[in-house]
């Protein structure tokens, strides 16, 4: 095919150039089929889910600084790694077979049998053997949720991970982390049936989307990638977001949060505090830390899902999009408003989503998310909900947010049952009243993750708990290691 411009990028500390080929291929694709010598990358779902694809690339933290992030190759476009460097499996160990210490601490642990999931928990635990902030017990939980093993059992890869986390040994990751770019170098890749462009600057972003409005955005590729892994769709034209500064900014104030669209959950999730515990509890369980290490929060939005995990909490603290075109510049909105119908969003044609504003709330409003899913840290929810009241002197309603995902076709706020109950008492009589009516109200539908019934009851029950759970504390966080999705300490 023809190329406009070159992919390049290291792969195990050599340089590889990209001249042919799909702009739309994933990166496990080519490891195994176009490239000798790496088939140590394993495809086991080719959604994400799994692990097995993991390989570690390089980006840079919300203040600039090299890092390292293990992702999931079954889902990421090969020009999105255009000036990064690329560690797979076959770069951990050195010549003459000398193990990396995260693989000598599996060897001696029993940490594998089938071997199949190996290298990805490999790439994980290098990625651990480099993060400096492994200092609580959930921690080493949430650095293994996106990885499956399915036959030796999670409590020796655990111990390997207790052995090697924060260790910072000298391997080829500590020597190439010198040469990271700080900056993504713009791109344009044009094969035959695909173009693939990566602006580096707000207003040539703005332009690309003028002129290509049919152009699909480009974010993390979390969801956007299974368009071509599963579905096996032609992807004809995408833009990438990642590379413009501008959209990975994070501003805290007085007023609330400014977040760039395409700042990645796990860096919104690393810079939260205690003070915004009803998003910190959703993200920590929104997904795996491959996913969330190129997941943003824009493209959770955009993508417009029913169940999107952010938006009920994000509609329950009124937040705002602002939305920008070339030609008719920024627009802001509410979040409520944002979603028009299933995958639909009020995103004009020539429009880009660009930042996101939560709005501070008081330390004595009530308030709290929720998810449910059949997979904790690797499923998306069958209803998810976001929820706020804020009490008069007197103990009775001032401000009331009914926040759900997966009772309808769009991330739902019940705007119209939430006045109905402004000056009433906040005691269970009450509470209960709100949930008969609310479940009066919603028409959900019965599919492969839960039926009408099932939904029916999870939101009764979130409205119940919500109650229960914030008598004594306000805005609770989750145990790390919860048994439900309430903190029952608090029932």
């Amino acid at each position: 095919g023809r190329c406009r411009v070159t992919i390049k990028f290291n792969l195990n500390g050599k340089g590889v150039s990209i001249s042919k080929g799909r702009s739309d291929e994933t990166l496990l694709n080519w490891l195994r089929q176009d490239i000798d010598g790496h088939c140590g990358t394993k495809e086991g779902c080719a959604e994400g889910d799994c692990g097995a694809c993991s390989v570690v690339i390089s980006d840079t933290s919300l203040n600039d600084e090299p890092m390292w992030r293990v992702v999931n190759s079954c889902i990421l476009f090969l020009p999105a790694l255009h000036g990064r460097e690329v560690i797979t499996v076959e770069g951990l160990s050195k010549p003459k077979c000398q193990l990396h210490p995260a693989q000598t601490a599996m060897v001696e642990l029993n940490g594998s049998q089938c071997g199949y999931c190996t290298p990805g928990f490999m790439m994980t635990l290098a990625e651990a053997a480099h993060r400096e902030d492994l200092d609580e017990p959930w921690k080493f939980h949430d650095q293994l949720s996106g990885n499956l093993c399915r036959c030796t059992g999670y409590r020796p890869i655990r111990e390997s991970l207790r052995v090697i986390a924060g260790s910072q040994p000298s391997d080829l990751m500590s020597e190439r982390l010198q040469e990271v770019e700080t900056n993504l170098p713009p791109l344009e890749h044009q094969s035959d049936s695909t173009t693939f462009w990566r602006p580096k600057v707000l207003t040539e972003l703005l332009h690309l989307k003028s002129i290509h409005p049919e152009a699909l955005l480009l974010s993390g590729g979390t969801d956007l990638g299974l368009l071509k892994t599963k579905r096996h769709q032609q992807l004809p034209q995408l833009i990438a977001t990642e590379g413009i500064p501008e959209l990975r900014t994070f501003k805290a104030n007085s007023e609330g949060l400014h977040l760039g669209a395409a700042v990645t959950l796990a860096d919104f999730e690393k810079a939260l505090d205690e003070n915004w515990n009803p998003l910190l509890r959703m993200l920590r369980f929104f997904g795996s830390r491959q996913i969330k290490h190129r997941a943003t929060i824009g493209g959770n939005l955009c993508n417009a899902s029913p169940i999107g995990d952010l938006a009920p909490v994000l509609m329950s603290y009124d937040a705002t999009v602002i939305l920008a075109s070339e030609e008719r510049g920024e627009r802001e909105i509410p979040l409520s408003e944002f979603f028009l119908d299933y995958r639909k969003t009020a995103l004009k044609a020539d429009e880009v989503l660009i930042r996101i504003f939560i709005p501070q709330v008081s330390p004595e409003a009530k308030m709290s998310s929720y998810k449910l899913s059949r997979r904790r840290e690797m499923d998306i929810s069958a209803v998810s909900a976001g929820l706020r009241v804020e009490l008069t002197d007197d103990q009775r309603i001032g401000v009331l947010r009914l926040c759900f995902g997966g009772i309808g076709a769009v991330p739902t706020r019940l705007s119209s049952l939430e006045g109905e109950w402004l000056g009433r008492e906040w005691n269970e009589t009450t509470v209960e009243e709100i949930a008969l009516k609310v479940n009066q109200s919603i028409n959900p539908i019965s599919d492969h993750r839960a039926s009408e019934g099932y939904r029916r009851r999870l939101v009764v029950n979130y409205i119940r708990g919500f109650y229960f759970e914030t008598l004594k504390v306000n805005q609770p966080l989750l145990p790390q290691h919860p048994g439900s999705s309430f903190d029952e300490a608090q029932l």
